[in-house]
């Protein structure tokens, strides 16, 4: 697990923002034990030190550091690209880590940020990268993203990556890119605020927004930053339908199992032509 540098924190709603480099001044690398780079939706182990933090169930059990109490490892999903804006090598990569409730981690890890501690101030270990999609965007002709709350995070990687990556290269094939996004809570959208405004500018990817929540936002649809939010739950048969008669389309799921379950089913219903693929990204909470 390697030292890494706090970029920026931002406390946002129930949630947490970290912003971190995976460069040194010395042109070295602090993500990661084999490697500095990542793939859009990969995931690190993230520890932060602070008193009284967490409780490490390997406290005096394992090998300094991994005996500390405050080294308890998480997994987290790196909710940005590994290419800037520029399609260049990101430096910095973000986590938003959404509260679990109250006594967990990432709770402790919102009143730490309340706290407006300077970056230089927060001690954060990574390791990683891991994980990787089971098929490539470049190998589909379609690909629709669908996101439930938190779930969002590896498909706002991918989606940015997909637009960054067209608007780099210009006459370079990358396939067009739907983004469903399935929220309770209307505030969920201010931490991933930056994305949204870089992809409602994409010419390659859409975005659909559905809430489901009861918020004072009525029974309409509603306009919220710039952003049109959809009403009531998506259809996932309508929305997952292609017009394509061949190829293939490319769905990847991540969120509650509820959700994840009605993509799946929904994929299976799909016509032979064009040819369906499914991945799902799962976790728990």
């Amino acid at each position: 697990m390697q030292v890494t540098r706090v970029v920026s924190v931002k406390h946002v709603g129930d949630c947490t923002v970290l912003t971190l480099t995976k460069a040194t001044s010395s042109g070295g690398s602090t993500l990661g034990f084999l490697h500095g780079n990542w793939e859009a939706g990969s995931y690190v182990w993230i520890a932060v030190r602070a008193p009284g933090l967490t409780i490490n169930p390997l406290k005096g059990k394992a090998p300094p550091p991994f005996s500390k109490e405050w080294a308890c490892y998480h997994p987290i999903t790196i909710a940005t690209p590994p290419i800037d804006a520029d399609g260049q090598p990101a430096k910095d990569f973000t986590l938003v880590i959404k509260s679990m409730g109250a006594g967990t981690w990432s709770e402790a890890l919102i009143k730490k940020a309340k706290l407006r501690e300077a970056p230089s101030d927060w001690k954060v270990w990574c390791g990683g990268p891991q994980g990787r999609l089971s098929f490539a965007l470049e190998h589909c002709d379609e690909v629709i993203l669908c996101a439930g709350g938190i779930g969002c995070t590896p498909m706002m990687s991918i989606a940015l990556m997909a637009h960054r990556k067209k608007t780099a290269s210009g006459e370079f094939f990358y396939p067009p890119v739907r983004l469903i996004w399935v929220i309770r809570n209307l505030d969920l959208t201010v931490a991933f605020e930056a994305t949204l405004a870089e992809l409602e500018k994409s010419s390659n990817v859409t975005l659909s927004i559905f809430h489901t929540g009861n918020d004072d936002a009525g029974g309409s649809d509603l306009l919220l930053n710039s952003h049109i939010v959809k009403k009531g739950r998506p259809n996932f048969y309508e929305l997952i339908v292609s017009k394509r008669t061949d190829g293939v389309v490319g769905v990847y799921s991540c969120g509650p199992r509820s959700m994840m379950k009605a993509v799946a089913l929904n994929v299976a219903r799909q016509a032979s032509s064009p040819k369906f693929l499914l991945h799902e990204e799962t976790f728990e909470l």
